[in-house]
C-alpha cells in the first residue's frame, strides 16, 4: 500500500510548520512491512528541513490548476462536459500517477476536494477557528468559512 502524506503549509503556517515537520519526521521513522509513505509538498516552506531530516518528498506544482479546474467542475453543465472528456483534476491524476491508495491530510486543506476518487484521512487538530479565532492564521478570505465546509465534507 502506499500511502501519500500531503504537507500543506506555508511560511506564514506558524505551530503548524512544526506540527507537519514532526509528523513528517516520526512518519519517516516507521518502518511497516507492505505500507509505503510518499510525502507531497505544494511550495517550499518546508523543503529545506525536510532534506535535513533525510525526507524524500515530491513536489506538487499544479496547484493553480488544480484549483481552477475545481472552480469549473462546481457547475454541472462543466462538470459533465469534463467527465465526458475523461478530464480529472491535476491534483487527482498526479496522485493516480504515483500510485497512492491512501492520502493522509495533516489538518484540513482545500486538497480533499481535489484528490477524486482516492480514499483519504484527514486530521483535525483543533477547532479553533470556531471557538478561539484571534491568531493572524484565521483572518482574511473567508478561512473561517472554508475550513467549516471542509470539516463538513471530512
Amino acid at each position: 500500500m502506499k500511502i501519500a502524506i500531503l504537507l500543506d503549509t506555508d511560511s506564514k503556517g506558524g505551530g503548524i510548520n512544526h506540527q507537519y515537520l514532526s509528523t513528517a519526521i516520526n512518519i519517516n521513522n516507521l518502518k511497516l512491512k507492505n505500507i509505503e509513505f510518499e510525502f507531497i509538498i505544494l511550495n517550499n516552506s518546508l523543503k529545506s528541513e525536510l532534506i535535513n531530516n533525510n525526507i524524500k518528498y515530491s513536489v506538487f506544482k499544479f496547484h493553480k490548476f488544480a484549483e481552477r479546474y475545481y472552480k469549473l467542475s462546481k457547475s454541472i453543465i462543466i462538470n459533465l462536459i469534463l467527465q465526458k472528456l475523461n478530464f480529472k483534476n491535476p491534483f487527482a491524476k498526479f496522485l493516480e500517477y504515483k500510485k497512492i491508495d491512501l492520502i493522509f491530510f495533516l489538518g484540513p486543506t482545500k486538497y480533499i476536494n481535489y484528490c477524486g476518487n482516492i480514499n483519504f484521512i484527514c486530521n483535525v487538530y483543533d477547532l479553533n477557528h470556531i471557538l478561539f479565532n484571534c491568531f493572524p492564521e484565521y483572518r482574511g478570505n473567508d478561512i473561517i468559512e472554508k475550513t467549516n465546509n471542509l470539516i463538513k465534507k471530512i
